[in-house]
């Protein structure tokens, strides 16, 4: 699927990180830019069960949501 290049920036966020001041500042800083870009971001989200499928050992010892 090709975005054209009128379309605005779409950011896709949990309900309750919609209303967020970093994410209505980070709103307004890319409708300004005129490229792709794409954000990878870490948040604690506390103890997550192994049996759930939903995290991923790395080599490195992080823990990785993957689903």
């Amino acid at each position: 699927m090709a975005a054209s290049s009128d379309e605005l920036p779409i950011i896709m966020v949990g309900h309750n990180r919609r209303f967020s001041p970093h994410l209505e500042q980070l709103h307004r800083w890319l409708l300004l830019r005129k490229n792709p870009l794409v954000i990878q971001y870490r948040v604690n989200s506390g103890f997550v069960l192994r049996i759930t499928g939903y995290t991923q050992k790395e080599k490195e010892g992080v823990e990785l949501l993957v689903k």
